[in-house]
Parts: structure tokens; C-alpha cells; sequence
């Protein structure tokens, strides 16, 4: 049996995922020889790899749209604080503003001019800043 090609296939497979999984060489090893036992080892190497590549994969997308997200607040606030000083605005309607900013970037990711800054506000902030505008 492991003469054959297939034996030496498998077992050649089994000895890559070991070295690319990092599971190592080891001093235990599959201890009879058995296809199915490298079969298996071989194909539990592939579902670990498979479930840590989405591990990985999930986190890295968390912090990328963490990223995104405090680029976008980041643009908001330096369009914020170029109206507040065109239109001197009071710095507790400029800190409300601010806060409000805060809690609803998760909705507020289109703004990108001082129109759209003042459209979004609620209607007691915006009525606040048109006045002064």
C-alpha cells in the first residue's frame, strides 16, 4: 500500500498542509500509515486554516471600517469648524453639534459640504444655525 501513487500523493499533500498550517513535524504521527488517517488529518489542517483565514479576515474588515468611519467624522468636524467660523457660531451650539456628530456617524457618512452639515441636523440644531447663517 505504500508504494502506491496515491498513498505517496496523500502523503506528500499531508506533509504540505503540516508545513503551511504550521501544525509542524511533530514526534506524533499518524501511526499506521493509513490513507484515511492522513486523509483526515490532511482535511482538519484545511477546515482549521479555512476557519482562522475568516478570523482574520473579519477582524482586519472591523478595523478598516473603524478606519473609514473616523476619516469621515475626522472630515465632518474640519467642515464643521470651517462654518462655525464663518458664521460664528457659540461654541455650546459648535460643542451640541459636535456630539451629535459623534453619535450618528454610523448614519452620517454622505456629508460632505456645509449645506449637507447643516441640512442633517436636527431640526433644533438646524434652526439654530440658520439663523446665524
Amino acid at each position: 500500500m505504500t508504494d502506491s501513487g496515491l498513498y505517496k500523493y496523500l502523503v506528500s499533500v499531508y506533509w504540505a498542509f503540516q508545513s503551511v498550517t504550521t501544525v509542524g513535524y511533530g514526534d506524533h504521527t499518524w501511526g499506521n500509515g493509513l490513507v484515511h488517517e492522513y486523509f483526515l488529518a490532511t482535511v482538519w489542517m484545511f477546515i482549521g486554516s479555512f476557519i482562522y483565514t475568516l478570523a482574520v479576515g473579519n477582524v482586519s474588515s472591523m478595523i478598516a471600517q473603524a478606519d473609514s468611519k473616523a476619516a469621515v467624522l475626522s472630515k465632518q468636524m474640519k467642515v464643521l469648524t470651517h462654518l462655525a467660523q464663518r458664521i460664528d457660531l457659540s461654541n455650546d451650539t459648535l460643542e451640541r453639534i459636535q456630539r451629535y456628530l459623534e453619535n450618528k456617524i454610523q448614519d452620517n457618512d454622505s456629508l460632505d459640504d456645509q449645506s449637507n452639515l447643516i441640512r442633517n441636523l436636527p431640526p433644533a440644531l438646524r434652526s439654530e444655525v440658520e439663523q446665524l447663517a
